[in-house]
């Protein structure tokens, strides 16, 4: 007999669903914990530690611990326990757990919520003062007046090291009137007349023109990483959601651990990355339940721990008596890989 393979497309679609509900909110309150944090800095004391060349009382003025790292850490354990047990109560509702019903008091959506929005905030905290870091020596070594460098610190905030230097060679193209500005996708397109005519006319731009459209690429620029970091674990949260489920499905009898396991489905067209293309082909049969899946980068756990804003999926593979074998989907992507 063979295997069946338990609604992929119905998972997939699921999965994605209860994530792209909570997309919204999510990248909603990564922007607000940056902009109370942007709007809580003690000015005084963040000139004060710049003009002294102190990074030490440059930290001290950025309130992370006092107001970053609470509201994601509040916000993130809130979203992403909701999601996690919408998840869950979606997947049972499909055949492959029959009449199993997800536990809403289960405590394990709290718990990993929590452990989620701990590794979130670790995150965003490391990229915060990586990026204010190479922001203050830069200002340093470049001579810059300290309401130069607080501005530049305002404005890069919740942005990435590799975020802030693109903002910072965007400033730089724009200086030095290179076409090359108009290739970058985050750009606010309105100045383009602008930046064109100051490229033909040789004459450049002002510095007021140069600092409102950086300052506008710098915050599309953060919207961008917001919306990435919504996706990414709002994903996660509705994948571990699913597994919960099927956990408890098994611990119910519901599901024969022996004759399950997870497979990892994947959106076959032209965006699917290098990386999510060979899961399949590397764990061909799929995986026993609660188990990491090898990949091209180490074992992952489920979709959007490879890479951000993964669109991937994982479905169930049951044995249907000739043990598990590889689902014609999985073939037709290794003779391709």
């Amino acid at each position: 007999m063979a295997n069946t393979l338990i609604s992929p497309r119905d998972f997939w679609r699921l999965l994605h669903k209860i994530a792209d509900r909570h997309l919204g909110p999510a990248e909603l309150a990564f922007l607000r914990a940056i902009d109370v944090t942007v709007d809580e800095i003690d000015q005084a004391m963040l000139l004060s530690g710049l003009a002294a060349h102190n990074v030490d009382l440059v930290f001290l003025a950025i309130p992370l611990g006092a107001k970053l790292e609470p509201a994601i850490r509040e916000s993130y354990s809130r979203i992403l326990g909701a999601t996690f047990r919408e998840a869950g109560v979606a997947t049972s509702t499909l055949e492959a757990t029959g009449t199993l019903r997800f536990d809403l008091t289960n405590p394990e959506a709290i718990r990993w919520a929590q452990r989620e929005a701990g590794a979130l905030v670790q995150q965003v905290s490391l990229s915060v003062k990586q990026s204010v870091r190479d922001t203050v020596f830069r200002g340093f070594n470049e001579g810059r007046t300290p309401t130069w460098m607080a501005k530049e610190i305002r404005q890069v905030i919740g942005l990435t090291r590799k975020q802030t230097q693109a903002v910072r060679n965007f400033e730089r193209l724009l200086r030095e009137g290179k076409a090359e500005v108009l290739t970058r996708a985050l750009r606010d397109h309105r100045f383009d007349p602008t930046i064109r005519k100051a490229i033909e006319s040789g004459e450049g731009l002002t510095e007021a023109q140069i600092d409102r459209m950086t300052k506008r690429y710098a915050e599309r620029m953060l919207r961008y990483r917001a919306d990435m970091i919504a996706r990414s674990e709002t994903i996660k949260a509705s994948s571990a959601g699913q597994q919960e489920l099927w956990r408890q499905a098994v611990a119910e009898g519901y599901l024969d651990a022996q004759k399950t396991r997870q497979i990892w489905i994947v959106v076959p067209d032209e965006r699917l990355c290098p990386i999510c293309r060979m899961i399949p082909v590397m764990n061909p049969k799929g995986v026993p339940l609660g188990q990491a899946f090898q990949s091209p980068v180490g074992p992952v756990m489920r979709p959007a721990e490879t890479h951000p804003a993964c669109r991937c999926g994982l479905s169930l593979l049951q044995d249907a008596g000739a043990g598990f074998q590889v689902p014609p989907f999985v073939r037709q992507m290794a003779e391709a890989a």
